[in-house]
């Protein structure tokens, strides 16, 4: 029972990408940038990172009000909603993003336009969580030049 409670707890760190148009919809509106974050339910080296990494920084706080993070399971059955609200596949998704390893890490706007490097596989290294950081910050920070020129501020 204590390990369903656990894992439960892990997992809701992570919103499932079903709906790209209404989180881009949000992201638009708070300002922010997308991580889509591309893994696969076989993914070892995706655990790894999410235990390792990201679940850590999310858990740290030091992100808040950065980015919004939405998992992106390439193996998903259902159908998902892009960016334009048409219903299509994960796995057509990550191919249209042209990601071909997991985890994959696409930092986009709310367009779904890719706003850095993305971030692809996971070598454990001290610094992983630093990058990880860094990576958001400079997204953050791109979108928010973005709504500048757009609004000519």
């Amino acid at each position: 029972m204590l390990f369903a409670l656990t894992l439960a707890a892990v997992t809701s760190l992570l919103s499932p990408a079903d709906d790209l148009q209404h989180t881009a919809a949000r992201a638009e509106r708070l300002g922010l940038p997308i991580l889509l974050y591309v893994s696969r339910s076989d993914c070892s080296f995706c655990r790894r990172f999410e235990n390792d990494v990201l679940f850590p920084l999310i858990r740290s706080g030091e992100i808040d009000g950065k980015i919004l993070i939405r998992e992106l399971e390439w193996d998903r059955s259902a159908p998902i909603a892009d960016f334009t609200g048409t219903r299509i596949s994960a796995a057509t998704l990550a191919e249209n993003y042209d990601a071909k390893l997991t985890p994959t890490l696409l930092f986009l706007d709310h367009e779904g336009k890719e706003l850095i490097s993305r971030m692809t596989g996971y070598h454990e290294s001290d610094y992983a969580s630093y990058y990880l950081e860094a990576a958001v910050d400079l997204a953050f920070q791109r979108m928010s030049a973005t709504i500048q020129g757009e609004t000519g501020k």
